[in-house]
């Protein structure tokens, strides 16, 4: 709960939140998400709906870092918070575009679903230049999807979470300037002495999850 708090300054997300994980390969995003999903669905017990584009999730990782929330959570059984996230396996941009179009239906048929997580939200990009006419730079590619989700997000009363390469988002600015609205950017970097910052603070990646170095 107290790192949830340091990252986005409350315990509890509000509905309809968006929030952006952004970074380099391997400085951590894919185990943030993990992280954070044990502790919605341990501590909160939501119900989450996990579009797995990237396929860096393994099963046994992700049991072991809600295992680790278990002396704390109220839930014990393992295997029922398991099945308290929702997978669709994504492989093209095509069937990424379908999950799209139906898990706005799938959210109103289950309200215990509280938030949708999309790893990793790029994954597709060079696979869908390779079928289009016309080029499409990164970022109006980002801002599609990630206004699709909105969409979804604002209808359904959720909230939706992703990660994406920080090759996509290096041209948005804080601000009025920024073609999207997002209500929480967690941004990874690899610092040229050595080590990963999270939001300019250094962290560490254990097996349990991102710990602040401060905090290790």
């Amino acid at each position: 709960m107290e790192f949830h708090r340091r990252l986005f300054g409350v315990d509890k997300l509000v509905p309809k939140s968006l929030i952006e994980i952004s970074g380099p390969s391997n400085s951590g995003k894919t185990l943030l998400v993990q992280q954070l999903m044990a502790h919605y669905i341990s501590d909160l017990n939501w119900e989450i709906l996990f579009l797995n584009l990237s396929h860096k999730v393994q099963i046994h990782n992700f049991a072991k870092i809600i295992t680790e929330k278990a002396s704390t959570s109220r839930n014990e059984n393992l295997e029922k918070r398991l099945n308290s996230v929702k997978l669709i396996n994504c492989f093209s941009p095509k069937e990424l575009d379908e999950s799209l179009e139906i898990i706005k239906y799938m959210l109103l048929g289950n309200r215990n679903i509280k938030l949708i997580v999309i790893d990793t939200l790029s994954e597709f990009f060079w696979l869908d230049m390779e079928q289009r006419t016309m080029k499409i730079s990164k970022l109006k590619y980002y801002v599609k999807y990630v206004q699709s989700l909105e969409a979804i997000c604002r209808e359904v009363n959720v909230c939706g979470m992703w990660t994406v390469d920080n090759k996509f988002v290096s041209q948005m600015h804080n601000g009025r300037n920024d073609p999207i609205q997002i209500d929480h950017r967690l941004r990874f970097s690899i610092i040229p002495q050595g080590g990963i910052q999270l939001n300019g603070q250094s962290v560490e990646l254990t097996s349990q999850g991102v710990k602040f170095v401060d905090e290790a």
